[in-house]
């Protein structure tokens, strides 16, 4: 509920001392808000949070202005990175470095802009042109602190399953909400949705298989009965030396 809490700072801290997990990534995500920028407002536009400095860039490049500072990482100051494209949307040919949006009636001013690839930690908004604020920032914006989607990077080599355990477990001792936590290994749902599939395609097969037989069974008969209703014919005309 809004009341609890889903992730802790203390289950993070137990998740990245866990063996074989590589990092945690964490992320909170917004869609469908609403940003302006004087008497200009675009509505289903998408805003994500990155929480760590050492997280910042994978194979996004700052096209304008530049990147978050630590600084601003650990003060939470209202700056945000935009998409180039939002640049046009929003300033047209001008840049956007410099400039300020609006977003639940929170003023973000504009450090910079990124290309189409998408930055790390941005969870479901990470694919699109999103706006990204820092973590303390997005506190101000939503008024409230809280973590909504945590993703594990294991250890090369690292067993899934045992480590799905592990971090099961660290979550359950440390929480703060009900409920228990359920780790998605997406080798397993590949695996399910392969043995759906291979179910499915036998399923038609078999079908198909059916249609065959049956059609040709059909097929068969009719050709039988017509041989059948002619034989009289045959004969007769065998009978005058055809």
């Amino acid at each position: 509920s809004d009341t609890e809490n889903i992730y802790v700072p203390n289950q993070i801290e137990a998740l990245r001392n866990i063996p074989g997990v590589q990092d945690v990534v964490l992320s909170n995500s917004a869609v469908n808000i609403t940003a302006s920028h004087l008497d200009k407002e675009v509505k289903g536009q998408q805003l994500a949070t990155l929480f760590n400095p050492d997280l910042l860039l994978k194979n996004a490049k700052i096209v304008q202005g530049r990147m978050f500072t630590e600084t601003e990482f650990s003060k939470g100051i209202p700056v945000m990175l935009i998409h180039q494209k939002k640049n046009k949307k929003f300033f047209g040919e001008e840049s956007a470095v410099g400039k300020e949006i609006i977003i639940n009636d929170k003023i973000f001013s504009i450090i910079g802009t990124y290309t189409e690839n998408a930055l790390t930690g941005g969870g479901a908004a990470s694919a699109v042109q999103t706006f990204y604020i820092l973590y303390e920032a997005w506190v101000s914006y939503s008024g409230k602190q809280e973590i909504q989607q945590l993703s594990i990077i294991p250890e090369p080599g690292e067993d899934l399953n045992k480590l799905g355990t592990r971090v099961e477990e660290a979550l359950d001792r440390y929480k703060e909400t009900t409920g228990i936590y359920e780790v998605m290994n997406f080798d397993a749902i590949l695996n399910q949705m392969e043995t759906l599939l291979n179910t499915m395609t036998m399923f038609v097969t078999m079908i198909a298989a059916i249609s065959l037989v049956v059609g040709g069974i059909g097929v068969m008969n009719i050709m039988y009965v017509s041989v059948v209703e002619r034989t009289h014919e045959i004969g007769l005309r065998k009978a005058l030396g055809a």
